[in-house]
């Protein structure tokens, strides 16, 4: 699964290597029993957001122009990770 980075900023970038690794190694931060998401996919809220962003569940703050602030944030960065993952694994069903 090699998605490219969409982030400049080397801590957004990092952020989401680590999501993308997380999922990757189904870490217990987004699995329980090492294959099934985290309850409801609310193990934490980056949990959350990556799995919304896995989802497609649109997050509202992130969606319009005049909040960049907000996509310079963790769980932005854990959203994004979640929407390739998402990708990736349709790319692999198809």
């Amino acid at each position: 699964m090699s998605r490219a980075n969409p982030f400049r900023d080397s801590y957004m970038r990092s952020q989401y290597d680590a999501a993308m690794r997380a999922y990757q190694l189904k870490h217990r931060d987004l699995f329980t029993n090492g294959s099934r998401r985290t309850p409801g996919g609310y193990g934490s809220s980056f949990a959350q957001c990556f799995w919304n962003g896995f989802d497609g569940v649109t997050a509202g703050v992130w969606n319009y122009a005049g909040d960049a602030p907000s996509r310079r944030t963790i769980g932005y960065a854990f959203y994004r990770a979640g929407m390739a993952c998402a990708a990736a694994a349709r790319e692999v069903q198809s």
